[in-house]
């Protein structure tokens, strides 16, 4: 992907940009990660993938990444794990949201 004539240097900016899963089985063959690659070889990862959180109007609020030792795409079962993780934070952020225009209950009278 190229993001004004240059290679995106940030993979979750394509996360965000798209809204959809993004998997990298190779850190080494990804052009996308090329500027950004060293910190998680450094780590002992060679690959990944990032699944959006994203509102129930669709708008991105965050990513869920999940990195790998070897160089593979995620299983199904990661997969499903991961969407129910971020159903779980989809959850807490709208909770999070709710409350905070929301003033306290005094519950002590």
């Amino acid at each position: 992907m190229i993001e004004d004539g240059k290679p995106l240097r940030d993979i979750l900016s394509l996360l965000t940009a798209t809204g959809e899963v993004v998997t990298t089985p190779n850190f080494f063959s990804d052009a996308r990660w090329a500027e950004l690659r060293h910190w998680p070889l450094v780590l002992g990862f060679l690959g990944a993938w990032s699944m959006p959180i994203k509102s129930a109007e669709g708008r991105v609020l965050g990513t869920f990444g999940t990195y790998f030792r070897e160089h593979r795409l995620p299983s199904d079962e990661e997969r499903a794990a991961i969407a129910f993780l971020v159903a779980i934070a989809v959850s807490a952020i709208h909770r999070a949201a709710i409350a905070s225009i929301q003033p306290p209950t005094d519950i002590s009278s």
